[in-house]
């Protein structure tokens, strides 16, 4: 899942539980990995449901990730904004 046009980049810590979450902090601007692309129609999506919610500022979002699954979330973590696959 891709939330956000910038494709920015996230700290996490990691918990003594394995758990990481963290803010994204700003554009990364990296070159995407092969193999990873997204369609046309996915983006569009995307972007469309970002200006939907007022075109937040990157680090509005954050992420967390546990053994079990991984979400994008806006301003807290409990206010989950999509599920990452």
């Amino acid at each position: 899942m891709t939330f956000h046009p910038d494709g920015p980049l996230a700290v996490l810590s990691v918990g003594e539980d394995g758990a990481a979450e963290g803010r994204f902090v700003g554009a990364s601007w990296f070159m995407p990995l092969r193999g990873q692309r997204v369609s046309q129609a996915a983006i569009r999506a995307v972007d469309e449901a970002w200006a939907v919610a007022g075109k937040p500022a990157c680090t509005r979002y954050g992420v967390t990730v546990t053994r079990d699954r991984q979400w994008v979330w806006l301003d807290e973590p409990g206010v989950e904004v999509g599920q990452i696959r």
